[in-house]
């Protein structure tokens, strides 16, 4: 099913890939990653027959490539499940990415702890170590370099900022942060980024699962965590 609504946020209207299971079931977003749509997890993965097994409404919306920062935290966070409770009297919101939609769900659930009551982020990308990289490098001419600061501001103020999922989490801490699920397999490209933010995490009270196991940065990786991710999800 494919829904339409406005945002605001956007400033245009948007579409979303929609799998309804139930209205009193719990309802996933699930987000793409970097230069994907929202087609991608209905098409490519079994997450249909999954939800379907597990009794969980599925939500893809599109988010460009934004990180799911800034105007798109807005329309994910507020504008999506506010339209789905009122025109689909749908709720228990979860989040859940791969990627790019690994980092969005982590930050858009740590900003809006009330929205959601559990977090899936299977290969994260961790923006903060990657920009904190490139500022020392110093690459300034460098499209990424250009589009990122663009996206999330001075990469010496990122560490500690709104954008850091770290400082998120703690700054969120008192108010009760939903649980995690993170994955990322061995031979992932964001493997070393991905251990150094479960180190940092740790010295947190978040409640979270890691999972660490054979895989890429791959759609064949992240069809297979989808089981032991979405039987963590009915099982807590």
């Amino acid at each position: 099913m494919e829904l339409d609504l406005f945002s605001e946020a956007l400033g245009r209207r948007e579409k979303l890939d929609v799998l309804i299971t139930g209205q009193d079931c719990r309802t996933l977003i699930m987000l793409h990653g970097l230069h994907g749509c929202r087609h991608d997890w209905l098409r490519k993965t079994d997450l249909a027959e999954l939800a379907g097994a597990h009794g969980i409404n599925v939500i893809c919306p599109d988010g460009g490539n934004d990180f799911y920062v800034n105007s798109y935290m807005r329309y994910i966070s507020s504008e999506i499940p506010e339209f789905l409770e009122e025109e689909m009297h749908l709720g228990h919101f979860a989040i859940g990415g791969l990627s790019m939609g690994g980092y969005g769900a982590m930050i858009n659930a740590f900003t809006f702890p009330k929205r959601f009551s559990h977090v899936i982020a299977l290969s994260a990308a961790m923006p903060v170590y990657k920009c904190m990289r490139m500022l020392e490098e110093g690459d300034k001419e460098d499209s990424e370099y250009v589009r990122r600061l663009e996206l999330f501001g001075p990469f010496d103020k990122m560490e500690g900022g709104s954008c850091d999922p770290i400082a998120a989490a703690k700054k969120a801490e008192k108010s009760g942060i939903p649980p995690l699920f993170i994955a990322c397999g061995r031979e992932d490209y964001h493997i070393s980024d991905t251990r150094r933010f479960i180190e940092e995490l740790s010295l947190t009270s978040v409640d979270y699962t890691y999972v660490e196991n054979r895989g890429r940065h791959d759609w064949k990786y992240w069809d297979r965590m989808l089981v032991p991710s979405l039987e963590w999800l009915e099982g807590r």
